[in-house]
C-alpha cells in the first residue's frame, strides 16, 4: 500500500523533470526576439484579422464581444496590448473598417 502512494508522486516529479528539460531545450525558441517566436507572433495576429473579418461578415455581435474581451486584457497586460495595436495596424493598412471597441481602444490610444 505504501508503494501506491508513492506512485503519484514519483509521476509528479516525472513530469516536472520532463517539463523542465523541454522548456530548457526550447528556451531559444521561445524567446521573443527569435524567428521561430515571431512566426508564432505573426501566425497569430494574422489568425486574429481573419476572425474579425468573418465575424464582421457572419456572426458581426460575436465581433464586437470578442474584440472588446480583447481591448479590455490589453488594459492589463502589455503583451496584448501590442498584439491588439498589431492587429488594428493590419486592419487600417487593409483599410478594413474596425469595429467599434477597436475604434474606441485607437482614439484612446492616439
Amino acid at each position: 500500500m505504501k508503494a501506491n502512494a508513492q506512485l503519484p508522486a514519483d509521476r509528479e516529479k516525472e513530469a516536472l523533470q520532463w517539463a523542465v528539460d523541454y522548456f530548457r531545450e526550447q528556451r531559444n525558441e521561445l524567446r521573443p526576439d527569435s524567428s521561430v517566436h515571431r512566426v508564432r507572433h505573426e501566425s497569430n495576429v494574422e489568425t486574429l484579422v481573419y476572425l474579425h473579418d468573418k465575424w464582421r461578415r457572419d456572426e458581426p455581435e460575436w465581433l464586437d464581444s470578442n474584440m472588446a474581451d480583447l481591448v479590455t486584457l490589453s488594459e492589463k497586460e502589455d503583451w496584448a496590448f501590442e498584439f491588439l495595436g498589431e492587429v488594428i495596424a493590419k486592419l487600417i493598412e487593409r483599410g478594413e473598417p474596425l469595429s467599434r471597441p477597436l475604434r474606441d481602444f485607437t482614439a484612446k490610444f492616439l
